[in-house]
């Protein structure tokens, strides 16, 4: 069983985060708070693009003892940004301890994924990193995607489904997945608007650095070959979409 002061944080947890989750008879004692959080952004949820699931398990002792910080499901963070996130939440409660640290914790983390509301990771279609000039999509699934590359990505779909079936779909009548989890888009999604997107930015260190490998020129005609057996097989390469 949690302390009566522990009980008293948990009601005003739950007064001002409806979404918070508490499990107070865990195994040992232990209780489980636990709630998924998103960078700030007011009414727009369309402008969240890093979010993740954050836990504390607690002994019965909480507060004279420091709770386990758990992180579930990160979407759009490096590894290094969040083992930044995890020490500095480990100094605050060392701090803390003797006293109801969990508001404080989960503000420090609303805080930090404001701070870092963009893509760390790179564009698993080019490869390329996110940059501030660079538009992208974010599915349900929190796979980031220059927007230009998923829409190519979704037209050949929609091209090689027509060219290798009979009947013939509208792009809105063709299933359409993100290309990492397989989880479905939205069906109103739209490729011409997504076509349309800037190509992305090559990141600062990448400039001048762009040099075709010689052995590639010397073996144009066998890579050409091969994207004809591609394509010839259904393969969803379409040159008329590559930038």
């Amino acid at each position: 069983m949690p302390s009566t002061e522990c009980e008293e944080e948990f009601e005003i947890l739950q007064s001002i985060y409806k979404e918070i989750v508490i499990e107070p008879d865990k195994p040992n004692g232990e209780s489980l708070v636990s709630m998924l959080l998103f960078p700030a952004t007011g009414d727009d949820t369309e402008l969240r693009y890093v979010k993740l699931t954050l836990e504390f398990l607690l002994g019965r002792d909480y507060p004279e003892s420091l709770p386990k910080i758990i992180f579930r499901n990160p979407r759009g963070l490096s590894e290094d940004q969040l083992e930044i996130l995890l020490q500095d939440l480990v100094k605050s409660s060392q701090e803390m301890i003797g006293s109801p640290m969990l508001f404080q914790l989960i503000d420090t983390v609303k805080d930090f994924l404001t701070t870092n509301n963009r893509p760390a990771s790179e564009c698993p279609i080019c490869l390329m990193s996110f940059t501030d000039f660079d538009v992208f999509y974010t599915p349900s699934c929190y796979h980031h995607f220059h927007s230009r590359c998923l829409g190519i990505h979704l037209q050949n779909i929609v091209d090689t489904y027509n060219e290798t079936n009979e009947v013939k779909l509208s792009s809105e009548a063709i299933e359409k997945l993100c290309p990492v989890c397989r989880l479905g888009l939205d069906p109103a999604i739209d490729i011409d608007k997504l076509k349309a997107a800037p190509s992305p930015s090559p990141s600062e260190e990448l400039i001048g650095e762009v040099e075709v490998p010689s052995e590639w020129v010397e073996n144009r005609d066998k890579l050409k070959e091969l994207y004809d057996k591609q394509k010839k097989q259904g393969g969803i390469i379409n040159m008329k979409y590559v930038t």
